[in-house]
């Protein structure tokens, strides 16, 4: 029988990390346990680190949408310098096809932003304070150079439509 390689087996490892990372959240902002998401966030996190390392080291090749869920456990991290990494593993997700890692290029951007005390320039956070959510401070397009036509590119929603379409999801 022959050895599957290395990166399909971290591919299918990074599926069940995802997957966890996922059903902990797409249960509705009301009903998610956050103490105990935060906690089975830790080793998720750990291992995306580690297969990290061996993504830059070559030793781990990764498609497009195996890159997006790797770079959405360090979206998630508590972590503001997990977000750059978040960052930096979503555009390699983008150039590989994935449109997820493109939006994700830009909502780790977004996040980081936010966690460093800027505004946001994609339109991508949002929070719920008092039963409504509302967008969190975003910069004008004049501030951060960013078009309607570059958030189209990162399949992030026109500026006049983002608070329209972010309440038509089903999973917040």
């Amino acid at each position: 029988m022959e050895k599957i390689p290395f990166s399909i087996e971290i591919q299918g490892e990074l599926n069940q990390l995802f997957e966890a990372d996922q059903a902990e959240r797409i249960v509705g902002q009301d009903n998610i346990d956050f103490e105990r998401m935060r906690e089975n966030d830790k080793p998720r996190l750990a291992r995306a680190k580690e297969i990290y390392e061996e993504v830059k080291k070559g030793a781990v090749t990764l498609d497009g949408e195996s890159l997006w869920k790797l770079g959405m456990l360090f979206q998630h991290s508590p972590h503001t310098e997990d977000y750059l990494v978040a960052v930096e593993i979503a555009k390699k997700s983008a150039e590989a096809g994935s449109e997820s890692g493109a939006w994700l290029s830009a909502a780790a951007e977004d996040r980081y932003l936010l966690a460093t005390g800027k505004k946001q320039k994609w339109g991508t956070q949002f929070k719920k304070e008092n039963g409504v959510w509302e967008q969190l401070p975003m910069q004008s397009d004049e501030e951060s150079g960013i078009t309607d036509e570059m958030r189209a590119q990162k399949h992030v929603p026109a500026r006049n439509q983002q608070m329209k379409v972010f309440l038509s999801r089903d999973d917040i």
